[in-house]
């Protein structure tokens, strides 16, 4: 039986959740919101978001509403380099139920509804992860309407991945279970081209009130995905004011290509590739990691303060790659890459991680990985008793249930 500190240690490490495939979005050019409830992905999947993540099988009867959705999910971890953090062992890292229900229905096709996640887990606290009104406004037939979204949401920059452990999404704490109070704007300027936008409290409280050092938080996310080209390119921002600190801020550059589309489904697969640069998000004030591991715990030993020191105010830079050979409709190889430079000034000292396995689709609503991750880190971080989870090799096992 794990211990509770082994079980905290994999919460940090494991949480993540139902996020929107992008490869998905680029392979059928459509919007979002076509399958989720979220005008730019993650959280509860609609009808639609349900039948298409069956892969093939039929839906199961519990398929057929947009009001509920729930993802559970059985993780099994092993360490496999021989550091002091080692926590291996079998626990839940998702127990996730939604409603979406609408409240208000009107004839020209604007609605208002109301959108509610609690989570769970024996691996981490239980929590609400979303709950936000989402007005929908009339569009023309045939248009994707535009939304406003007012409460606790998942913050929309970069590129969406389906785990929190990304360099990237740690490099600028933007990770899947950061989630804010605030308010939303999504918008279609033509079918190709998606802009989000928020305001909120900032990027780590989780939705609570902040000590008044992070009044408030920006960031934008503008997507283009044209129906005639098998790639999706993606911009963002994010902007945060502090108090009595530099401001951090980060841009992301991404791009997905559908090797469906690319060779007339001749091959099947797909490739997406990001890049972020960010400043003043190193510091351990800003980047807090909330109830994720932050990334000075993550990726530098407690120890180590003069390395910690040397880099705390530089400028970083992360790239976050993933290369998907789908071999039948149950089973798809997956390769993954992570790279991230604390200091731009020193881009050879780099932390890196290449992940190798497969995910298999075992019947409409039930699916299997197992992916091996070797993890490489810069010589200039010491190498003592207190090695941090980015010098760690691991072997995991995913058991996903949803419905």
């Amino acid at each position: 039986m794990l211990k509770p500190l082994t079980l905290l240690i994999l919460s940090f490490v494991f949480a993540t959740s139902a996020l929107a495939r992008p490869e998905y979005a680029t392979k059928e050019k459509l919007n979002c919101v076509s399958c989720h409830a979220s005008p730019w992905g993650t959280g509860p999947r609609t009808v639609m978001g349900k039948s298409y993540g069956s892969h093939g099988f039929t839906p199961a009867k519990t398929s057929s509403s947009d009001l509920y959705y729930g993802s559970l999910r059985f993780i099994d971890y092993y360490a496999t380099s021989k550091t002091s953090q080692r926590p291996n062992g079998i626990g839940i890292m998702e127990a996730a139920v939604s409603g979406n229900v609408p409240i208000v229905k009107n004839e020209d096709g604007s609605e208002f509804r109301g959108v509610l996640t609690y989570n769970m887990p024996t691996l981490a606290p239980a929590q609400t992860r979303e709950a936000y009104m989402r007005w929908q406004l009339a569009a023309p037939s045939g248009k994707t309407p535009s939304y406003f979204l007012l409460g606790k949401f998942y913050v929309p920059f970069g590129l969406a991945t389906d785990e929190h452990r990304a360099y990237t999404k740690i490099q600028t704490n933007s990770t899947i279970n950061t989630y804010s109070i605030g308010a939303a704007f999504s918008h279609n300027f033509t079918e190709d081209l998606h802009l989000d936008a928020a305001l909120v409290n900032d990027f780590q409280t989780n939705g609570n009130f902040t000590t008044g050092d992070i009044p408030w938080g920006a960031v934008a996310n503008l997507r283009w995905n044209p129906q005639s080209l098998p790639l999706l390119f993606g911009l963002s921002g994010n902007y945060e004011r502090f108090i009595n600190a530099p401001d951090p801020y980060a841009g992301s550059l991404y791009a997905v290509l559908s090797v469906d589309r690319l060779t007339d489904s001749k091959v099947s697969g797909s490739l997406q590739v990001e890049g972020v640069y960010a400043n003043h998000w190193n510091a351990s004030d800003v980047n807090t990691g909330n109830i994720n591991k932050n990334l000075q715990t993550f990726f530098i030993p407690g120890s180590d303060t003069a390395y910690y020191n040397s880099i705390a105010d530089s400028r970083s830079f992360g790239i976050f790659g993933q290369a998907k050979y789908n071999l039948s409709h149950v089973w798809t190889l997956v390769y993954r890459f992570d790279y991230l430079a604390l200091d731009v000034s020193r881009i050879g000292e780099h932390f890196t991680r290449n992940g190798f396995g497969f995910e298999a689709y075992l019947n409409s609503n039930l699916i299997w990985q197992v992916r091996y991750e070797a993890a490489n880190d810069p010589s200039v971080v010491s190498k003592d008793s207190n090695s941090t989870f980015a010098t760690q090799s691991d072997i995991f096992t995913m058991l996903r249930l949803w419905i």
